[in-house]
């Protein structure tokens, strides 16, 4: 069930929510790569050779959607794309606010 999670195929993105909802899904899919990483881990040798190649297969799945999120996200919180003026949540302590004495 965990492979069967794990090698699904991905549907295009059709909108922004629906990149969004392709983003989860990868999530997902590492998450249950990672889950049959350690599932194989505690199989006996017999149940080992029945499953064969599902560590590599999951490590491999698993990177591939790790290094497609990475692309994807990598302008996403782009700190040029900050608009004039704008606060966000890490200013509050890397940043001391500074007010108008007017």
């Amino acid at each position: 069930a965990l492979l069967d999670r794990v090698s699904a195929p991905i549907p295009p993105p059709r909108n922004a929510a629906g990149v969004r909802d392709v983003n989860l899904i990868r999530v997902e899919k590492i998450r249950a790569a990672s889950r049959a990483m350690m599932a194989y881990l505690g199989l006996d040798v017999q149940t080992k050779a029945e499953v064969k190649n599902c560590l590599s297969r999951s490590h491999k799945i698993a990177s591939e959607e790790l290094k497609t999120l990475l692309t994807e996200m990598a302008g996403f919180a782009d700190e040029d794309s900050r608009k004039e003026g704008e606060v966000l949540l890490e200013d509050a302590w890397n940043k001391p606010l500074e007010y108008d004495a007017t």
